[in-house]
């Protein structure tokens, strides 16, 4: 009786000794497990402040180096309002266009600097376009504008979120522009080569400045209905799509269709397994 009260009574204390040692290892696991995500969070908040901090700098410096020429326009333009046909207005033209060809070429430099500088990790383009299409819900229904979406989930690439948001922001904002109220946006994603489609139902462009709408500040002339034509200033911005496409080793392109003009770029598809064996047989 004796030894099995002794039997019992080191159960019941092997017991109590191995729920406190489970206990403090689950308390040791959490504090780790918290010590791991703050330090997640911490690098993350430098990753995305060093992000903010060059994107900031290449505004500045693009600000600074078109200053000059601004001005030097800016002056041109004013001395061609004021004087009329009483000076050379051919030399003038030719100067505005020269002025504005070196900032074609300044911008494209401060471009390419910062492409060569960005940060690669793996993005995911679905869930980076679904984002984009909520941020821009409440200016689609305000426009009268209905989204159509047809997105492939994880839809993974190798490149810099920043830029590739850009790039298809661009794109969002040119098929909001030219769609008029009541007509359609189309987006889709597909996988396999990540393909980005945006489509809008409007005006389409002339097939002969369709090459062109890709050059920086390329003048572009659309019909109006009544048959006036509207001549718009492409800016900068499907140069720059351009430009993120090359750097990311993936193509972009326009093309009519019958109701509209659908806007595309292609990037080559991530894939961690793909990767990791390649790195396991090297």
């Amino acid at each position: 009786r004796k030894d099995v009260q002794s039997a019992y009574e080191i159960v019941h204390a092997s017991v109590f000794y191995f729920s406190v040692a489970i206990a403090i290892l689950i308390l040791i696991q959490y504090l780790w497990y918290r010590k791991c995500r703050m330090e997640e969070n911490n690098e993350s908040d430098q990753a995305d402040f060093q992000l903010q901090e060059r994107q900031t700098e290449f505004v500045a410096n693009v600000s600074h180096e078109l200053k000059t020429p601004i001005a030097v326009v800016s002056s041109q333009i004013e001395m061609l309002e004021l004087m009329g046909d009483k000076i050379d207005r051919a030399y003038y033209f030719s100067s505005i266009h020269e002025e504005l060809d070196k900032m074609s070429k300044m911008v494209g430099e401060l471009l390419d600097n910062a492409l060569n500088t960005m940060e690669i990790s793996s993005a995911d383009v679905s869930e980076m376009i679904e984002y984009l299409l909520l941020r821009y819900e409440g200016l689609f229904k305000q426009k009268g504008i209905r989204i159509e979406q047809k997105i492939s989930p994880n839809a993974v690439v190798r490149g810099n979120q920043m830029y590739l948001e850009r790039a298809v922001n661009n794109y969002l904002m040119n098929a909001m522009q030219h769609t008029g109220q009541g007509k359609k946006i189309c987006v889709t994603v597909q996988k396999k080569y990540v393909t980005v489609n945006v489509f809008n139902e409007g005006e389409q462009i002339a097939e002969n400045q369709l090459e062109h709408i890709w050059e920086s500040f390329y003048t572009l002339a659309r019909k109006k209905k009544g048959g006036d034509t509207q001549k718009m200033n492409a800016g900068l911005g499907l140069y720059m799509v351009k430009k993120i496409m090359e750097y990311h080793k993936g193509k972009c392109g326009v093309e009519n269709q019958a109701n509209g003009v659908n806007f595309w770029l292609q990037i080559p598809i991530y894939e961690e397994k793909n990767k990791l064996q390649k790195e396991k047989n090297n």
